[in-house]
């Protein structure tokens, strides 16, 4: 019977009623239980005959439901295959799991041949997916056919028969997504891209890279697919001129202020003079190619170049990327050329953790293949010296530092200095940013700045009239921490360090209370209280051995390179002066063409009351779903109206519609972005998500208008709105050249912030680099069981608070630079301050230190010379 089925004919009719007979329990007592033909085929099988007799993939199907069975147990088969595939006519059933992976291997068949939509089998009609892709359609569908018949029989997965078919027919998805127009242009061109020899070998490369399981991964990234595709037809279509005319007119219409440079007119006639030959001899092109890179776009190699240019000429780099332009290969072929040509220790630092972890691991096997080391940084990850390369987000390494340097003074833990040297360099080597409007623009609203750390002295439960001067904090602090005494007091003194104790006592938010909350960019932080609010409520004020601030941490760089995706030149203009270096600014065209946005406004609606508010967005969010395309809703995770508005969105169920939310950094995951593009899903998200997070939706979605973003509230800094983060938020959709919508409906009207210039801060920079001199000598020394550790870690706050220099340290490091200076005011800190006077001296070169000795340099008090008054010393009271 089952070889009269595969045979088709007027008799496979009559004999899938003998089979599904024989199958049945209702046949038991006559044939001697239906158990005794299980052991002849599996019940897929009986599936095939229902489904795929006479149907055009009839002998792939079949293989695939072989090398099934083949990877799975009879038990696993009985349980998908048997209660489903008793009814007479399946066809008929509601889009059940093994019909759902014929229906897509009939759509991925006829992508790549011509075909008559068929009803039956509930085809769509669209011409795009019917149409075939001409004389490449056999060759692309054997390949085709191939990976999916070695997926299905990859046993080593561990994935169960109804998740493998599941990957299955999400694979063929994939497959069909894939724009047959720009497939059918780049095909029909077929000349030479980049490294490959035609276009129809990049094509099955990009099916090989993105099928076969690699390095035991378990998880293929076949949604990469219809981008690699789109991304080769890019470079087929707009050859290298069509990109340096863009280059060219885009310098021209960019203006910016006299204190930021750009590149000139023979900068970039130097470039692509030699384009190509200067693109294949970029440190690590062919490294890069082989971890599937190959094809380099015109924008990027010409983005890695403009950078070193503008390196060598002394100047700072700051390009404007687009989304999706591919700025973390941009940044990793400039990791790899300063850490290899150049043996530079590279700081990579991203807005979010997630994305450092991501890119780290991304690119690991390239870094290795150059034999440069990387690391991504993190609590218990190691960063020894031999670490070239450093992925983190700027929060986390400042904590880490500071966690570390807490624990190895305190002798907390048995941790080796060496392991950790690459966080723990006063001056930055090279620095590139992701996002670095972000960092350096919203640097005090995005949580940068550690500042609580478990050191304390206890001063009881002060009332607040006691916390109103400086004396009377000091004479509270040394009545009850031995070592804190007069003595100490009178040094800070003599040192000029009181106006730091009186900046950290009436310093801005110094009694707010504690909070749980999200900083600017959605990321969640807790915050202790005010300084003051948590001497009152707990009697303990805490302290910190290394100065903390980002600002300050990215100014010591000697080299910083930046590139966003939402600045301009005027904004880059607000820093001019914050760096060692001048910096310059170009716009990197994107490789898609200079084509006019696709993204609709469709409402903006603003000041609207609460019941309003939340009728709009979901009025706004069902006209979408209607149109079965996936809704984007951004709402700050601390709004008190959060849950509200999600029960309101959930209503949409009567349209079918699936609600997830995404509201912290943790649910930043593929699978949520990948399902946040689905038709008919609405996500309410954070604007965690508004930046950095790639939703890419799939072709059908997009012919329906693409992804629908809601702006829902507007971000601020510092009570006005933040622009960028809303243009951040709308780009969510509309993503390279796709169409798109969004909408604004907010119950505020905000003013536009505008940014303000960031002026350098030598002082700040002095304090981050003598802090970390000096956490340097005492972990790596048999000081760090001598010297008084409360005393330097509140010293070390106070420094951190003052704008300039006390007076006591600018007198003793005058005039010095680089490695003397850090010196001269680590051995004043320690000697002067804290009070340990046999601490070694820093520099070896001692010939350099009498050369550059700043005046007065001794190891005694230093006092100031002809000063009207004597400096401010603390006197306990009687």
């Amino acid at each position: 019977a089952f070889t009269v089925m595969l045979g088709g004919g007027p008799s496979a009719g009559e004999a899938l009623d003998d089979v599904i007979r024989l199958y049945s329990a209702e046949t038991a007592n006559e044939s001697g239980g239906s158990d005794a033909y299980r052991g002849f085929f599996s019940p897929l099988f009986v599936c095939h005959v229902a489904i795929s007799i006479g149907s055009p993939v009839q002998a792939p199907y079949l293989a695939m439901l072989t090398l099934l069975a083949s990877a799975s147990t009879p038990d696993e088969q009985d349980a998908l295959a048997v209660p489903s595939w008793l009814a007479r006519d399946p066809l008929t059933r509601d889009r059940e799991v093994l019909n759902a992976m014929h229906t897509s291997l009939c759509e991925v068949w006829s992508f790549f041949h011509d075909c008559t939509p068929s009803e039956r089998r509930g085809h769509s009609s669209d011409k795009h997916v019917h149409a075939g892709v001409g004389r490449y359609s056999a060759r692309l569908w054997d390949v085709v056919a191939a990976r999916l018949r070695q997926m299905c029989a990859d046993k080593q997965t561990g994935w169960s028969l109804e998740t493998r078919v599941q990957k299955a027919v999400e694979t063929m998805s994939h497959f069909v997504n894939i724009d047959k127009d720009h497939l059918a242009f780049l095909l029909q061109q077929n000349g030479k891209l980049d490294r490959f020899d035609s276009a129809i070998d990049a094509v099955l490369d990009t099916i090989d890279t993105y099928t076969v399981r690699r390095g035991g991964a378990h998880k293929w990234k076949t949604s990469d697919i219809p981008g690699m595709i789109f991304y080769y037809y890019c470079y087929a279509k707009y050859p290298v001129r069509d990109f340096e005319r863009w280059v060219v007119d885009g310098l021209a219409m960019t203006k910016v202020s006299d204190s930021v440079h750009q590149p000139t007119s023979s900068d970039v006639n130097a470039i692509f003079a030699d384009f190509n030959s200067r693109r294949d001899r970029l440190c690590g092109r062919q490294e890069i190619a082989d971890v599937g890179y190959k094809c380099m776009h015109y924008s990027q190699a010409f983005a890695v170049q403009v950078a070193i240019q503008q390196v060598e000429k002394n100047l700072n780099p700051f390009m404007r990327v687009g989304t999706g332009q591919g700025k973390s290969l941009i940044i990793a072929l400039l990791a790899a050329h300063y850490a290899v040509k150049e043996k530079r220790r590279v700081y990579i630092f991203t807005c979010y953790k997630h994305l450092a972890q991501r890119d780290q691991k991304r690119f690991e096997s390239f870094y290795k293949s150059l034999d440069v080391e990387s690391a991504a940084c993190g609590y218990n990850s190691k960063c020894p010296a031999s670490t070239q390369v450093i992925y983190s987000d700027l929060h986390t390494f400042l904590y880490q530092r500071q966690t570390f340097a807490v624990e190895k003074c305190k002798e907390v833990q048995d941790r080796d200095v060496e392991d950790y040297i690459g966080m723990y360099q006063d001056s930055l080597d090279m620095v590139l940013l992701d996002e670095f409007d972000a960092l350096v623009l919203m640097h005090e609203q995005v949580g940068n700045t550690v500042y609580h750390m478990q050191e304390a002295v206890t001063v009881g439960h002060p009332s607040p009239e006691s916390l109103s001067s400086a004396e009377s904090f000091k004479a509270a602090v040394a009545a009850l921490n031995p070592g804190m005494e007069y003595e100490y007091w009178r040094r800070l003194s003599a040192a000029g360090l009181d106006e730091g104790v009186s900046a950290w006592l009436s310093g801005a938010g110094a009694w707010n209370h504690g909070h749980s909350g999200h900083d600017a960019l959605g990321k969640s932080q807790t915050y202790i209280g005010g300084r003051l609010y948590e001497l009152n409520q707990n009697g303990r004020f805490y302290g910190r051995p290394l100065a903390t601030e980002c600002l300050a941490l990215l100014q010591s760089s000697r080299c910083v390179i930046g590139l966003s995706g939402s600045i301009s030149p005027e904004e880059v203009g607000c820093f001019s002066d914050l760096f060692s270096r001048p910096p310059s600014y170009v716009e990197i065209p994107p490789y898609y063409g200079l084509t006019a946005t696709r993204n609709r406004q469709i409402s903006k609606q603003q000041n609207l009351s609460l019941t309003t508010w939340q009728d709009t967005v979901a009025r706004d969010a069902a006209e979408a779903v209607k149109q079965g395309r996936p809704v984007l809703v951004f709402l700050h995770p601390d709004s008190p109206h959060w849950n509200t508005l999600e029960a309101k969105l959930q209503r949409l169920n009567n349209d079918n519609a699936t609600v997830q939310t995404i509201k912290t950094e943790a649910d930043v995951r593929d699978e949520n972005l990948d399902r946040a593009c689905l038709g008919k899903v609405v996500t309410l998200s954070s604007h965690v998500a508004g930046r950095g997070a790639d939703f890419v939706v799939q072709n059908h979605i997009k012919r329906k208008g693409g992804l629908h973003v809601i702006v829902a509230f507007e971000p601020e800094i510092k009570g006005k709105l933040d622009v960028r983060m809303v243009d951040q938020m709308k780009g969510r959709t509309a993503r390279m050249g796709a169409p798109g919508s969004f909408s604004i409906i907010t119950t505020t009207s905000l003013p536009p912030h505008e940014v303000e210039k960031i002026d350098s801060k030598p002082a700040k920079v002095d304090a981050h680099q003598i802090s970390t001199a000096v956490f340097l000598h005492v972990a790596g020394s048999s000081d760090a069981k001598a010297i008084h550790w409360k005393r330097y870690a509140f010293c070390m706050v106070f420094l951190d608070e003052m704008e300039k220099l006390p007076l006591g340290l600018e007198e003793r490091l005058g005039d010095a630079t680089g490695e003397l200076r850090r010196g001269l005011g680590r051995d004043y800190i320690v000697a002067e301050i804290i009070g340990l006077p046999r601490f070694g001296p820093l520099l070896r070169r001692e010939d350099e230190m009498d050369n550059r000795r700043a005046p007065g340099f001794h190891f005694g008090i230093n006092r100031r010379e002809n000063a009207n008054q004597p400096p401010r010393i603390f006197r306990p009271p009687a």
